[in-house]
């Protein structure tokens, strides 16, 4: 199955391929999408991207928090604390709902205000406390009340400017069926035998197509690595296969933490690039390398770079090559070959 945010055909075929519900965010921990999404945006270094960052973070803890407490609307209230009739929200774990509420603190108010009332009320009735519950909301609230909501007005507005390019820059009306599902089509079902394809991408959705892509990754690491050790008596072996993977590696932190340990869990990797130049253009050359040298057990080239060629000719060495016998070069219909040299790719 080919999944994919909208219909599209195919101009060999003329195949129409439906748009598929998928819901990036599904079964992933706010710490991870967190950590995606400033893989995506973020410029390593910049410090207001660090605080946006941060923003981000304790907002989807605090949409975490409220989710596994049964909180779904909230309604806004007034500068004194009063709700504002007709003004209400959802909360759903997808991308629509981050990117609405980090961008609205009106509304992520509303949201820290009903856990804080609900958790109260269960208090009361000597229930255990929902915020205690979860690991880092007490942290999250800490961030807003003690970091956040007393930083000057100049300071949040910088933060804040950040926070809305990111916004900006993750809005594509190609990607609303992604955008808004809290739930769809499970990719982990590779795993089961399942044969499925995810078409998205970034020259065509922008920077959410590239988050979509991380998120899809994250959520089959996590499910190898939370999955029986003895999963072959009931799951199947899977091949992922990256085309033009340079553009999407990002740090590329979740496949060095995959790759060395990934055949006893059950995957295989296959990633295609144009050129080994590429691949450390975006993730620095030590960086990549490390990547490379997990990649390169078994390599096809076709035509590429000096670099690339460089890259592969170290990596490979020297070996034994039959070479054609000059018989062979003057007659194209020879097959004789004869005698052996020191070769390199």
């Amino acid at each position: 199955a080919l999944i994919a945010p909208e219909a599209f055909t195919d101009n060999a075929t003329g195949k129409v391929t439906p748009a598929s519900t998928f819901a990036p965010m599904q079964g992933l921990k706010a710490e991870q999408v967190n950590k995606l999404i400033g893989e995506i945006f973020a410029a390593e270094g910049e410090i207001w991207d660090k605080a946006a960052n941060e923003k981000f973070l304790y907002t989807l803890i605090a949409m975490e928090c409220a989710l596994q407490m049964g909180l779904r609307f909230v309604v806004l209230v007034d500068k004194d604390g009063n709700p504002v009739k007709g003004q209400s929200v959802s909360i759903k774990w997808n991308l629509e709902t981050i990117f609405r509420l980090v961008g609205s603190d009106d509304q992520t108010k509303a949201v820290l205000r009903n856990i804080a009332a609900m958790d109260k009320v269960a208090t009361k009735a000597g229930k255990p406390s929902p915020i205690e519950a979860h690991p880092l909301m007490k942290t999250a609230f800490r961030y807003f009340t003690d970091n956040y909501y007393k930083l000057a007005d100049a300071t949040k507005s910088s933060v804040n400017f950040n926070v809305s390019a990111w916004v900006t820059d993750s809005v594509n009306r190609n990607m609303k069926l992604w955008w808004d599902a809290e739930e769809g089509v499970r990719i982990e079902d590779v795993f089961q035998g399942k044969a499925m394809g995810l078409y998205c991408p970034e020259f065509k959705y922008g920077a959410t197509g590239k988050l979509v892509n991380a998120m899809v990754r994250a959520r089959l690491y996590n499910f190898l690595k939370n999955r029986s050790s003895s999963w072959e008596e009931g799951g199947t072996r899977a091949i992922l296969m990256w085309d033009e993977f340079a553009l999407g590696i990002g740090s590329g932190d979740m496949e060095a933490n995959m790759l060395p340990i990934q055949r006893s869990l059950g995957l295989t990797s296959v990633f295609a690039t144009q050129t080994i130049t590429e691949v450390r253009a975006r993730m620095g050359r030590e960086r990549a390398d490390a990547l490379l040298d997990n990649l390169t057990k078994n390599i096809i080239c076709l035509k590429t770079d000096a670099e690339s060629y460089e890259f592969l000719a170290k990596k490979m060495g020297t070996y034994r090559a039959m070479v054609p016998s000059q018989r062979s070069k003057e007659a194209p219909v020879a097959l004789d070959f004869f005698g052996t040299q020191r070769a390199k790719v």
